[in-house]
């Protein structure tokens, strides 16, 4: 087995994608990614990798109310001597946005770290989350 924590292997990540359609994603879910990745990079010493995966692709598999590791990322991470995946969804309710992390082997799918949290459903959240991508189409979501 790899460990996940190895000197020499890399993290990587992807879209924090929403909860309820793994395919999708948004201006907040790619936002929430490149925050969670700078966190990693800055108490991580190995190498943190973007996933970029084409739109038709899904990084996870949903089974059972898990994430499995599809077999072309099981791939990507041996190919790039990955030990990790960083998994990352979101899920809206009423007056919070709910975010899961987890720090997945890629070689065993087990999850060897995990963090949850919200923040609060305002109106640029509402505006990131609906692909609102200037100011100046924001307007409507800021008064």
């Amino acid at each position: 087995d790899i460990d996940p924590f190895g000197q020499l292997n890399a993290v990587l990540y992807s879209s924090t994608v929403d909860l309820n359609n793994y395919a999708k994603t948004t201006n907040f879910g790619r936002l929430q990614a490149e925050l969670l990745a700078t966190s990693l990079v800055q108490h991580w010493e190995n190498d943190v990798l973007k996933m970029t995966v084409r739109e038709t692709d899904i990084p996870i598999i949903p089974q059972q109310g898990e994430f499995i590791l599809s077999r072309d990322i099981q791939d990507l991470a041996d190919d790039l001597n990955a030990g990790a995946v960083l998994i990352s969804t979101y899920s809206v309710a009423i007056d919070k946005v709910y975010l899961n992390v987890q720090l997945v082997n890629s070689d065993t799918n087990s999850i060897v770290g995990a963090v949850s949290y919200s923040i609060p459903l305002g109106p640029r959240t509402r505006g990131m989350l609906n692909d609102v991508e200037i100011a100046q189409n924001a307007q409507g979501f800021l008064q």
